[in-house]
């Protein structure tokens, strides 16, 4: 009986052994397998923004680069001014905005580096390191109301849109009050307003492109409407 008891408890015991043992190689494995686990990184997709997002970002641009043509983004330094080309020049002290606002081949067109400164309202000169402002002859177009962007072609790193100009020839003593503000205060409200109310608008398109450059959206075509 004694012996009997004695085999049973031996036994017992190994069974016991057995499955620790088992226990260990198991967690070893799994160790190893947590181990090898390569965890893959999430790398950006380059995804298509909608037309309303591309308009978003292109008006945000169109604003911008208005100002810079028109001197409303431009800042100058009146005490530091130079003759260029017998005309008095004015320091530009914000020069690197107003390369965040264009590519790089824009930006030469711009500052009048290119034959191409037609569009120009303000002939800017480069004389050493730094950047002038001289004043053009060119005035802005008092019946210019507003311009209406319409994205045509939207990819992960160049849009395309239609730029339509919207020109007001009536006379402001024909116009109502409410649409006199709206001419001041909402121009594109005028536009919506004048068509209902059978006023004649002057319609004038172009061509408006951003591009992705530096992983920033920045002007590539733009053409002064006003």
């Amino acid at each position: 009986m004694k012996k009997s008891v004695f085999l049973l408890l031996v036994l017992s015991l190994c069974m016991c052994l057995i499955a620790c043992g088992q226990k260990e190689v198991e967690n070893k494995e799994n160790n190893n397998e947590s181990n090898n686990v390569v965890v893959e990184e999430k790398k950006p997709t380059n995804s298509f923004m909608t037309n309303e997002e591309a308009t978003v970002v292109g008006n945000r641009l169109y604003k911008l680069a208005m100002n810079a043509y028109t001197n409303g983004t431009i800042k100058i330094d009146e005490e530091s001014k130079t003759e260029i080309d017998g005309n008095v020049g004015y320091k530009i002290t914000n020069i690197d905005e107003l390369q965040n606002i264009f590519t790089e081949n824009k930006f030469e067109q711009y500052v009048g580096n290119t034959e191409d400164t037609s569009d120009n309202a303000n002939v800017i000169k480069k004389s050493g390191d730094d950047y002038y402002r001289i004043d053009a002859d060119r005035g802005n177009n008092s019946f210019y109301i507003s311009t209406i962007l319409s994205a045509r072609m939207v990819t992960v790193d160049r849009i395309e849109f239609d730029a339509i100009s919207y020109y007001c020839e009536e006379d402001e003593s024909n116009l109502s009050e409410e649409m006199i503000k709206y001419k001041n205060d909402d121009p594109d409200k005028f536009i919506s307003s004048a068509v209902d109310s059978g006023l004649s608008l002057t319609e004038k398109e172009d061509s408006f492109i951003i591009v992705k450059e530096n992983d920033t959206w920045k002007v590539d075509e733009f053409i002064l409407s006003m």
